[in-house]
């Protein structure tokens, strides 16, 4: 049978967490105030850029998609670009 997981902190709680500690001066104290592990913070932090990383990627490679090299010469030979 398979394990489920369970996730302990909402993905609102680790936005949250991420947010202030993008902005602290003791990650230490962070940490500790939230109730948290230090490393946490960072693996969120990483999660996060990792996440928005792939959103931009996704974006661009859907632009270059729908913009083909021959839409593209047809576009420049009209004068349309």
């Amino acid at each position: 049978m398979a394990r489920r997981r369970f996730w302990r902190h909402p993905n609102e709680f680790k936005r949250m967490a991420v947010e202030r500690f993008n902005n602290c001066q003791s990650i230490v104290a962070l940490a500790k105030e939230l109730g948290i592990q230090r490393r946490l913070l960072y693996k969120w932090r990483l999660g996060e850029r990792e996440h928005l990383r792939l959103v931009l990627w996704t974006v661009v490679s859907q632009r270059s998609i729908a913009t083909t090299p021959f839409e593209q010469t047809t576009e420049s030979m009209t004068g349309m670009a």
